[in-house]
């Protein structure tokens, strides 16, 4: 079986430290096909503390899982999709594996340890717990906000039974009685309720009062009446057009005509209001019988008589025969009060009483006028108009309006029941309006009852669903199904000792035993807690598999600071246990691949000789990659400067800087520490803390002992090999971290004076393989010396 894992060339990093393009990390340096070269299997990566390691790592993991931007890349930097079932041999080990697949509980009397699946259910219990008691929570309440919605003063139906007296207090039950005529006040129950709630207005309270009292008069009328009224008014034509007429014929001036001295007389009757008689005379001359004059009572002669009737005729012409046929012919309106029925309204009676009466007497008036002008037809009327047009639109006002109280009647018979529903609809507003404030305060408690309910139910259910998810995981936790024989195997091999460290069963999980004893969590080192998770990790390979078999596939194995800064007692044990899984893997499948990163120097050395003799023993050609981690990516790792020299040369820049660089700072007690253990080591077969405690040895600090002895003792006594308290929260005041960079920087002062003290040639011999002048050593040296000594004495 072949796939892309073999193409690996480095990982593609995505992520805010690495910008916006990301960045290109090779994990192995590029092979040369075309001079045959082997392939590239094995990578050992060197990066300092805070370099990116752990980074590294997990872009490696979500490349695998391309559950992100990150990508693996082959030689021809062409981005690799990996299938499913590569991805999933795509294995890393770092602190997040060590974090998911690694749980140690004290459950009163020991260690209990899970593991993988086990390790993942507790994680998840305790997950789901935080998730149950957020459930009780959020429950609570709801339970309490559901129980104050249902009962008390605050409650939907306590909110509800006020809203409704506030509606009757508002005379809702007067109004129904008012309307229906009952006996008592109308019930309010719960179909009329249901209505009040239905009747929202945006009318004000007077509004609607009115707009319900005038339909209940109305209301009245129509019942009061036993039939329909089929009187009705008709109004009356006349226009101020007809009025102005009336005026202008009532002052038209007449021409005289030429008159003999008898006609002037005559003319003269007729302007002094004597006109009738001058009419009655040519009556009597014109029919011959008359022998006397009308005018004068003498006895005339006919002759006479026809001669006065043409005089007569001559003084009252054409023109005023057809004057006074115009006077004759003006139409005034006849004003007659009628008869007004009785379910009409005493104020719509009265107005039309009242234009009739005043429109009447205008037209009397005019009539009189023109009976005035008939008899005096030469003298012309002045007048202005009286208001008589006015009179008769106020007239017809009046008449409208009784026709409009008449048609109310009669569609209020007609339509008696609509009427009162329209009324009681109403009330209804005018019962909502009283009641809108508690009315709002009900439905807005009602919804939040609706509201709580539902998501009580919810929530509920959400438990329910939890204390499953709960249940399953705790079946998950009661499987003990890893090969707890083979990870003791590799326990065995990494402590070359067969009890030192060992998982028993012990009810459904297993607990550590060491040398039979049981073992509580806070004893349980860091360092040791991480062997046993790369023990794991080894033996999860082969889950499913036949023993031997479990590396068959090709895979690809990342080892992120397998032996760390915690394990620095058990390196040769882990990287035995290294070489034993790695040559099985190599072994078993031509395109398994494996890359360690470490912050150790002196682990890559331990794993060049792993891998060497790997090669050796087993025959395989292949080629093992050296490189150094950058943040822009990693480079060749150069191997001619001893790692003893180089670390030297970092401590001594470091304890000459002038400026902090807060990396450094970081981890100097590291780089410090490794110091004194490899000259210790190296020279005379000891630790730092056996050195401060050597008569022999301390002897040669002189009277700086105490102070030289001290930085050993805290040197040794804060060794992140014995960080307990991470795991049983204690805090020791010998922390290194907690030092200055001052202070940080006197003490790598310090160790160069004990080495000195121990060996003045040793430290001038390996920093002038870094090109440190003599002079500038001797310098510095008898500068710091002299400090401590000031310190010493004061």
């Amino acid at each position: 079986m072949s796939g892309d894992i073999p193409s690996i060339l480095g990982v593609h990093a995505c992520g805010s430290i690495y910008g916006e393009a990301g960045c290109d990390f090779d994990l192995f340096r590029k092979r040369n096909i075309s001079n045959h070269e082997k392939p590239h299997r094995v990578s050992v990566i060197f990066g300092h503390n805070g370099s990116g390691k752990t980074t590294i790592a997990r872009q490696i993991a979500s490349a695998a899982k391309r559950d992100s931007g990150s990508y693996f890349y082959d030689g021809d930097n062409a981005k690799l999709e990996l299938d499913l079932a590569e991805a999933e041999r795509v294995r890393v080990f770092d602190e997040s594996y060590i974090e998911s697949k690694i749980r140690i509980k004290d459950d009163g009397l020991q260690a209990i340890v899970m593991l993988g699946d086990q390790a993942d259910a507790e994680a998840k219990i305790a997950e789901i717990n935080e998730k149950l008691e957020t459930d009780e929570e959020e429950i609570a309440e709801l339970e309490n906000r559901k129980k104050a919605l249902e009962s008390g003063p605050s409650s939907v139906d306590q909110l509800r039974a006020d809203a409704m007296d506030d509606a009757k207090n508002g005379g809702w039950g007067q109004r129904g009685q008012d309307v229906k005529r009952l006996k008592s006040k109308m019930v309010l129950n719960a179909n009329r309720w249901s209505s009040i709630l239905q009747a929202s207005t945006t009318a004000s309270r007077n509004e609607v009062d009115e707009r319900y009292r005038t339909k209940l008069a109305g209301y009245r009328k129509a019942q009061a009446s036993g039939s329909l009224i089929d009187t009705r008014l008709e109004p009356i034509k006349y226009t101020h057009d007809d009025e102005e007429k009336l005026i202008r014929i009532l002052g038209r001036v007449l021409d005289e005509p030429e008159l003999t001295d008898r006609e002037r007389r005559i003319l003269s009757l007729v302007q002094n209001g004597r006109q009738d008689m001058v009419e009655m005379a040519r009556v009597e001359f014109a029919s011959g019988e008359a022998t006397m004059c009308p005018l004068c009572q003498q006895e005339v002669s006919k002759e006479y008589g026809e001669s006065l009737e043409r005089s007569i005729v001559k003084v009252l012409g054409k023109e005023v025969d057809e004057y006074k046929t115009e006077l004759r012919a003006i139409a005034l309106p006849d004003i007659q009060e009628a008869e007004i029925p009785q379910q009409v309204s005493g104020d719509a009676k009265a107005a039309y009483a009242s234009a009739c009466s005043k429109a009447g007497s205008l037209v009397e008036g005019y009539r009189e006028l023109i009976r005035k002008r008939e008899t005096n037809l030469y003298t012309p009327l002045d007048e202005i108009p009286h208001g008589l047009a006015d009179a008769i639109d106020l007239l017809n006002d009046s008449i409208v309006s009784v026709n409009g109280e008449i048609d109310t009647i009669n569609e209020a018979f007609r339509n008696r029941e609509r009427m009162e529903q329209e009324l009681l609809e109403l009330s209804d507003q005018i019962a909502w309006i009283d009641a809108h404030a508690k009315i709002e305060l009900h439905a807005k408690a009602e919804k939040e009852l609706a509201d709580v309910n539902k998501r009580l139910s919810e929530q509920q259910s959400l438990k329910k669903s939890h204390q499953s998810d709960k249940r399953q995981q705790e079946a998950r936790l009661r499987q003990v199904d890893i090969a707890a024989d083979i990870i003791n195997r590799y326990l065995a091999s990494v402590y070359f000792d067969v009890n030192r460290f060992r998982l028993v069963p012990s009810d459904e999980r297993y607990a550590i035993r060491s040398h039979g004893n049981p073992v509580m969590p806070k004893d349980i080192s860091t360092g040791e807690r991480n062997i046993l998770a790369l023990c794991y990790f080894f033996s999860e390979g082969g889950e499913n598999k036949r023993e031997g078999s479990e590396d068959n596939d090709p895979q690809y194995i990342v080892l992120d600071d397998p032996v760390s800064s915690f394990d620095m007692e058990n390196r040769i044990g882990i990287c035995s246990l290294i070489r034993e899984r790695a040559e099985h893997l190599i072994c078993s499948n031509p395109d398994s691949r494996i890359t360690v990163l470490t912050h150790d120097a002196g682990v890559v050395t331990e794993l060049k000789h792993t891998f060497e003799d790997i090669k050796i023993s087993t025959g395989k050609t292949f080629i093992i990659d050296y490189l150094d981690l950058a943040r822009d990516g990693t480079r060749d790792r150069p191997m001619n400067i001893a790692e003893y020299t180089a670390l030297l040369k970092r401590a001594y820049d470091f304890a000459s800087s002038q400026t902090e660089d807060e990396r450094e700072t970081q981890v100097i007690g590291n780089v410090l520490r490794r110091i004194l253990e490899g000259y210790g080591t190296f020279n005379y077969g000891m630790g730092m803390e056996e050195i401060s405690r050597n008569p022999e040895l301390s002897a040669r600090f002189g009277d700086l002992a105490p102070l030289l002895g001290s930085v050993m003792y805290r040197l040794a006594f804060n060794d992140e090999s014995h960080m307990r308290e991470r795991l049983s929260a204690l805090n020791t005041p010998l922390n290194f971290s907690r030092y200055s960079y001052d202070e940080k920087k006197a003490c790598a002062q310090c160790v160069f004076v004990i080495l000195d003290k121990l060996d003045h040639e040793h430290v001038r011999h390996q920093l002038k393989k870094s090109n440190v002048s003599d002079k500038d050593i001797g310098n510095k040296l008898a500068c710091w010396e002299s400090r401590f000594t000031a310190v010493e004495n004061s």
